[in-house]
């Protein structure tokens, strides 16, 4: 209404949309249905509750008993393991003081199979940490590839157990008759009950596992991926990406644990001087270098450094291939009898984790030159926007205003005049304090 001799009277519409603007439903401040509602800037605007402005992973609940669960677990098996080896070495130095007494020709074939059971324990130590760092990077990254590999990785350590539980078994049964042999009576395998709750707590694990790996794989919702807010094909190249990066870790443990296995268990019994020393200062040392390799080739798009990896990674599969035919081949019985069951196991594993990484690394090459570097530069860089926290924190004032406005006019709607100044002020949502 148009009061003659006053001002013109504010559009009323939009000085009701600039009010309630921020209203979650949309509705203005004078609606009977709408609440008194406040906003705090963490939640306002899109910008704050997705992507980067979110809350880490490792920060929710479930990521933290995550890391929590991993933690557990691994000081739960390495104490075991501790006393596995406490108890071993017992046995060990028993053997040694009876042998020595009894049977001073046994010693170079019993001590040295006993000792092989100690590095058996060894490496699976080592595994139990490589195991907490997999499922840390994985919650901190939130990488749902990482995720199921932390599970798969924790199901073979499962299976390792129980291959050490038997390759320590039949050892002790070796040295039993070889010492009865002698006439000497020995009960072995000290550590049986705790090797079997190592076996019994792993399975609790790994069913754990597969569990949080349900309900991690929900609230990553393949986040590595969506934050980038990439079209299909430039999804799958980071797919093609993180899964070869996923390789390379994993490839650390089982690579080195095979070549210092072999060179311990078998090439220090069996192999001449000059064999050792090749495998000891070239095979075992190369092995890291090598992963190295494909992380800078891989990194920098680098086809020659990435085809010079495949073509390396292919010999060392031939050469993997073909130790594991000959643990089956020999006619050596005692060539592979302290190593025959973990060493098969490891080169089983290490033969198809190449094959996996080759076939990764040269769909990677492929799509070498395809923008892979700008997207993981982008992903580096991302961050909320200076003009959308300005968006966040204006729209939270805006809301707290407005309710404040409408809790003033419900409180005093009789002592709100008519006009000011000849301007009717009716419905414009203005506090009285705002009138004077």
């Amino acid at each position: 209404m148009n009061i003659e001799g006053g001002p013109a009277a504010p559009d009323i519409a939009a000085t009701k949309a600039s009010t309630h603007q921020g209203i979650p439903d949309g509705r203005g401040p004078f609606d009977s249905t709408v609440k008194p509602h406040v906003f705090s800037t963490s939640n306002a605007g899109s910008a704050y509750s997705a992507g980067r402005g979110r809350t880490p992973t490792w920060r929710t609940p479930l990521g933290q008993f995550t890391i929590g669960l991993s933690a557990a677990q691994t000081l739960l098996v390495v104490c075991l393991e501790g006393a596995v080896l406490a108890i071993h070495n017992n046995e060990t130095a028993w053997i040694q003081d009876v042998a020595t007494e009894n049977a001073p020709q046994l010693l170079g074939q019993l001590i040295p199979n006993e000792k092989a059971v100690t590095l058996y324990h060894a490496i699976y130590v080592v595994a139990q940490m490589f195991q907490f760092l997999l499922a840390v990077d994985a919650v901190v990254s939130s990488s749902t590839i990482q995720l199921i590999c932390t599970t798969v990785f924790n199901w073979v350590l499962t299976v390792y157990a129980v291959v050490q539980y038997w390759q320590t078994r039949t050892l002790a049964h070796e040295a039993t008759l070889e010492l009865a042999a002698n006439d000497i009576t020995a009960s072995l395998h000290w550590s049986m009950f705790e090797e079997f709750m190592i076996i019994g707590i792993m399975i609790l694990f790994a069913l754990g596992w597969i569990r949080l790996t349900m309900k991690l794989h929900r609230q990553f919702g393949w986040l590595i991926f969506k934050e980038m807010g990439a079209d299909v094909a430039t999804k799958r190249h980071l797919t093609l990406y993180h899964i070869f990066m996923m390789l390379l870790k994993v490839d650390v443990f089982f690579f080195n644990g095979f070549t210092i296995q072999y060179l311990v268990l078998v090439l220090v019994r069996n192999a001449d001087r000059s064999t050792i020393l090749f495998h000891a200062c070239f095979v075992t040392p190369c092995t890291i270098p090598l992963l190295i390799l494909a992380y800078v080739a891989i990194r920098r798009e680098s086809k020659s450094l990435m085809t010079g990896f495949l073509l390396i990674l292919v010999g060392g599969t031939a050469y993997v291939i073909s130790r594991l035919v000959d643990i089956f081949t020999t006619k050596d019985p005692n060539k592979y009898l302290a190593s025959k069951f973990s060493l098969s196991l490891f080169e089983s594993i290490v033969v198809m984790l190449a094959i996996v990484t080759i076939v990764a690394g040269y769909l990677n090459l492929r799509i070498f030159g395809h923008g892979l570097q700008d997207q993981l530069r982008h992903r580096r860089n991302i961050k909320p926007s200076s003009e959308d926290t300005k968006s966040a924190k204006l729209n939270s004032i805006t809301v707290k205003v407005s309710s404040l406005f409408q809790s003033d006019i419900r409180k005093e709607p009789s002592s709100m005049p008519n006009s000011i100044g000849g301007t009717n002020y009716h419905g414009y949502g203005l506090a009285p304090s705002l009138r004077k």
